[in-house]
């Protein structure tokens, strides 16, 4: 049984050449027939519900429609009553939208093998580049930390200074600067690792459209990986209704300075919708 279409072909040339002799009672009924034919497919040999389809009473149908409507139809072996140009119409609207099928599946796979491999190309991109820097880094006149080849130059360098006066200058605060560059530099990579796939495991969405999620909540957070991490993998504990909502709430309070709570109080609360992020 085919199913339901919006528009069946009608051919005018080959329609009147073969119904030249029917009556205007007849056209009718016969088109009905045909139109339910192509809504169905083969019609059944009942002759009460041929009558229905064609809106007619039973006697008009067996007296002035039927004897001369049969002509056009033949019983098979499944019982049905067949049109021969219908099955042969039928038989080629399916193989078009299959084609049609086909080729929307094919394009959207190519399209995705596309995405996959611009984001593996990118992610390659992202780890030449840091390791270029770490070598440049390394390669400093004047640097002889054994941990130096690790450390990525960062833009804001100067805010990874403490604050404390004594460690503004110096070996020690060298030292200082060095190590927390590191730690920034792991928190990072863990986030574009780690926490794009948590991301993409919560919400299903393409690694390249998690990417720009966390790229705006690290602007939001303040170039703050470790919070933002930390974000993410609240998120992934505690399973929100709306994750990308809720992680960019958390982002945002935390980036206000507020004292997070523990996971265990987070836990506790209910979260039905888009959970309120007070304390986050």
């Amino acid at each position: 049984m085919s199913k339901i279409k919006t528009w069946m072909p009608v051919y005018i040339g080959d329609y009147l050449a073969d119904t030249m002799r029917l009556t205007t009672l007849q056209h009718g009924a016969y088109f009905l027939l045909m139109m339910e034919y192509w809504r169905q497919g083969p019609l059944p040999a009942d002759m009460d519900e041929l009558a229905a389809i064609a809106r007619a009473d039973r006697k008009t149908w067996d007296k002035a429609i039927w004897p001369t409507l049969k002509r056009f139809f033949s019983t098979e072996d499944d019982g049905l009553l067949h049109q021969k140009r219908a099955d042969k119409e039928l038989a080629h609207a399916q193989s078009v939208s299959n084609k049609r099928r086909d080729a929307v599946q094919q394009r959207r796979d190519r399209s995705n093998a596309k995405d996959i491999q611009n984001d593996n190309k990118s992610s390659t991109n992202v780890d030449t580049k840091v390791g270029d820097l770490n070598i440049q880094n390394a390669n400093k006149e004047g640097d002889t930390c054994a941990s130096c080849a690790s450390v990525s130059p960062s833009p804001s360098h100067s805010s990874l200074r403490s604050e404390d006066p004594s460690l503004r200058s110096g070996p020690e605060a060298e030292a200082r600067t060095i190590g927390e560059a590191e730690n920034s530099l792991d928190a990072r990579t863990q986030l574009f690792t780690d926490g794009t796939q948590r991301i993409r495991h919560m919400t299903g969405l393409p690694e390249r459209n998690v990417r720009a999620l966390i790229g705006r909540w690290l602007k939001l957070g303040g170039d703050d990986a470790a919070c933002v991490l930390d974000v993410i993998r609240q998120a992934s504990d505690l399973r929100p209704a709306e994750p990308q909502a809720w992680c960019e709430a958390a982002v945002r309070h935390r980036a206000s300075g507020a004292k997070p709570k523990s996971r265990q109080q987070l836990a506790a609360e209910t979260w039905a919708n888009v959970p309120d992020i007070e304390g986050v």
